[in-house]
């Protein structure tokens, strides 16, 4: 479907015609809108390939990278709050603001560069491109790696293809760990203040099951919200970590279409990041319904 730079005025004219580029905006818009209500994404001008094809192979790739990185972000970011609260010593704050102010100045495709020199090429602890070691023998076919994967029942695979995962997790977690960290042990110290946690210690319940089943659950929801907000930076982060990472879902998928000018396929993944973000927004409102009862009431 791509025109070479030989084209003729009639080959680009048909082309324009072909991707409706020879009408107005508005009416663009609302072909578009109609195909897409009805599965019909368009296809890429660079292969002719449909896109919704395009997205079916690389979308799981991102799906699994996101979730990975969120989980991370979360378990660690709140592990680290609880430990620095309980300590709560003058150099263990500032260490870990230190730390924070750190982590959060680095970006995530700084973070995977780091990550990949010293935990992958100096220590040599994880593998850092691609999905697979170059060792691992997959069935042959035009099947999506990833989806071959997922379809190989074999353990070692599987493990494998974990270890390929770890460092881009990080490289994007990275980014939100600080972030939880101060939000929660600000949350924590907060909920600290109010009278129920003062009966608590009167009545001669430890500290350490004060704060796991008093104050977190209610330190939480303001945690939640946060979450929600910093996710989207998140998906977006996805870009450059794939790339680096030699990663093939979305976001280098997206990287390609951008330099190719391939707006249909841009439309598809630029379309399918706004609905991740919109999913992560839902999800985090049906947590904080279920987790404060006062919304509940309302």
């Amino acid at each position: 479907m791509a025109q070479s730079p030989t084209a003729t005025t009639e080959d680009i004219a048909k082309l324009k015609q072909y991707l409706l580029l020879d009408k107005p905006l508005l009416p663009q818009y609302g072909i578009w809108l109609r195909n897409l209500l009805h599965g019909d994404i368009g296809n890429a001008i660079q292969t002719g390939k449909p896109v919704a094809d395009t997205l079916r192979e690389t979308l799981p790739v991102t799906a699994i990278l996101i979730f990975m990185a969120l989980l991370s972000a979360i378990i660690h970011g709140i592990f680290i709050a609880l430990i620095a609260f309980l300590l709560r010593r003058k150099c263990v704050i500032i260490f870990i603001d230190t730390i924070n102010n750190l982590c959060i100045s680095i970006p995530a495709f700084l973070w995977a560069l780091l990550l990949i020199f010293f935990l992958g090429i100096y220590a040599n602890f994880f593998p850092f491109f691609g999905l697979v070691s170059p060792g691992m023998t997959l069935d042959s076919g035009n099947t999506p790696l990833i989806n071959k994967i997922i379809t190989s029942n074999r353990p070692e695979i599987w493990f494998n293809s974990l270890l390929h995962f770890i460092l881009p997790c990080y490289a994007l977690s990275l980014t939100l760990i600080p972030v939880i960290v101060k939000n929660t042990f600000n949350q924590l110290s907060a909920v600290f203040q109010h009278d129920y946690i003062s009966y608590a210690k009167l009545r001669g319940i430890s500290t350490t099951r004060i704060l796991l089943f008093h104050a977190l659950p209610n330190a939480l929801p303001p945690v939640i919200a946060l979450i929600s907000v910093q996710a989207s930076m998140l998906v977006g982060g996805t870009l450059l970590v794939e790339n680096i990472f030699g990663l093939p879902g979305s976001g280098m998928m997206m990287l390609k279409a951008i330099a190719t000018q391939d707006l249909p396929l841009i439309q598809g993944i630029a379309l399918c990041y706004a609905i991740a973000v919109i999913f992560i927004q839902a999800v985090t409102h049906l947590l904080l319904y279920f987790l404060t009862p006062y919304s509940r009431k309302q």
